[in-house]
């Protein structure tokens, strides 16, 4: 199955669109397109992994590649970006283990 996740980072103004494909449910091959400097450094991290297995790689209760990749190669401040959301949503629906649906967030700073 493959999978595509178009994606606005927010108050940085990149855009990003991921797409991922598994032709079985268990390896992983994905490609990221963005101007961003810094989504490079850590998908290229990933991406030397090889095919990613997402039963051996991905785990919802601890730390899996995607985050260790993040936390070794990636400032501080993107830590929180939805790209790496993003990425993780495209593997999910490519290896079937989720459906195909919009996520929104909708962030407002209100006073106290």
């Amino acid at each position: 199955m493959k999978s595509k996740v178009e994606i606005e980072a927010g108050v940085c103004g990149f855009k990003a669109v991921i797409t991922a494909q598994s032709p079985d449910g268990c390896q992983v091959k994905f490609h990221i397109n963005t101007d961003c400097p810094e989504v490079p450094k850590w998908v290229k991290a990933l991406q030397d992994e090889g095919n990613l297995d997402i039963m051996q790689n991905f785990y919802l209760l601890r730390e899996d590649v995607l985050v260790k990749s993040i936390r070794l190669h990636a400032p501080d401040a993107c830590g929180f970006c939805a790209v790496p959301l993003g990425l993780s949503k495209a593997i999910q629906v490519a290896t079937g283990l989720a459906l195909p649906k919009d996520i929104h967030l909708k962030i407002t700073k209100e006073e106290e």
